[in-house]
């Protein structure tokens, strides 16, 4: 990490920055410290990515599940947090490729992605009107080439890509 920020730094001209690449490098590594120092994020981050989801909801709602699963891909990759896909209907998963949060985190075995679960409980608790989780099933810190959420409503079943009732 202190040679991609070394990397960077030297690299870095006025005006020709990537504003997104130096704001990966900058979460990249004041995550990664504090995670060395035995800072447990996880809660933090999940009801960080919650308050931004309940914001976010109007932005990307849709009564329709599948257009607001699209409404969702469509925002995700506007501002650049990554590529999202529906890979299942029942129960609806979400893969994510180029995850904004983990994509340059080291392997550790364990998924880091508290912040887009909360993010996305938050969105789909409103879009169905009852409490959802977003269970991250696979991570790049945990070896995969994607992330992937497992949508559950309403006490931990899981949900099929439809519209509410």
């Amino acid at each position: 990490m202190v040679d991609d920020l070394a990397a960077y730094a030297g690299a870095y001209q006025a005006g020709s920055g990537d504003p997104n690449a130096f704001y990966r490098l900058a979460f990249r590594t004041i995550r990664v410290a504090l995670m060395q120092e035995g800072v447990l994020l996880d809660p933090l981050l999940s009801r960080a990515g919650e308050r931004i989801g309940e914001e976010l909801y109007p932005a990307v709602a849709d009564p329709d599940t599948g257009a607001f699963c699209a409404n969702i891909a469509r925002f995700w990759e506007e501002h650049r947090l990554g590529r999202i896909e529906v890979a299942e209907t029942e129960p609806l998963v979400l893969l994510v490729y180029d995850c904004f949060e983990c994509v340059d985190l080291p392997v550790t075995g364990k998924p880091a992605c508290a912040f887009d679960s909360g993010i996305l409980r938050a969105l789909f608790s409103r879009h169905y009107g009852r409490p959802a989780e977003a269970i991250e099933t696979r991570c790049y810190s945990m070896g995969f080439d994607h992330c992937r959420f497992e949508i559950g409503v309403g006490g931990g079943g899981r949900e099929e890509c439809r519209t509410p009732e």
